[in-house]
């Protein structure tokens, strides 16, 4: 049992390294999806989404794998999965005195959730970027198709409205 712990908790910090690797790909292709959209490059935009559809892919199952590692570290340990933190886990291990690296752990989960923080807040970032974009082709479909109403050249009796903007000779011809 003592190697069998020892091992799933390896797996474990295997896992939590690979999700880290690939959050780190996934900030980077966000970053990039911010400046694709500044740019309004659809093309290269087109290209971030295929890519990061392959990486989230990924992710889910290093997800499921780390999932799996949970499930069985619990159930070597007798404690309930929904209840194995980072922090539960190095505690019972350190008072095991299992010979396992915990500091190893609790950096690469930090790390990980330092990462994650990033991550939320490039896609907040990019959300906001996208809706400007579509509020402002909003207005310009609007104005298009509606017209402006400070342009009209007829009135709605269809009348020729005819303004004019500056005088530069002192009286109207």
């Amino acid at each position: 049992m003592e190697l069998s712990i020892i091992k799933l908790t390896e797996n474990l910090m295997e896992s939590l390294e690979t999700e880290k690797n690939l959050y780190l790909c996934l900030n980077d292709l966000s970053s990039k999806k911010s400046d694709a959209i500044v740019k309004r490059d659809v093309s290269e935009l087109n290209k971030i989404v295929e890519a990061e559809q392959v990486l989230l892919l990924e992710l889910g199952e290093a997800d499921r794998i780390r999932e799996e590692c949970i499930i069985s570290i619990a159930s070597s340990l007798n404690i309930s999965q929904e209840g194995l933190t980072v922090s539960r886990l190095t505690d019972i291990l350190n008072k095991q005195d299992r010979h396992i690296d915990t500091g190893k752990i609790k950096k690469t989960a930090e790390e990980l959730k330092n990462i994650l923080l990033i991550q939320k807040q490039q896609n907040k970032t990019n959300m906001c970027l996208i809706q400007n974009n579509l509020d402002y082709l909003n207005i310009l479909i609007k104005r298009t198709v509606l017209g402006d109403n400070s342009e009209k050249t007829y009135t709605e009796l269809g009348e020729k409205r005819v303004t004019q903007n500056r005088n530069i000779i002192d009286e109207s011809v």
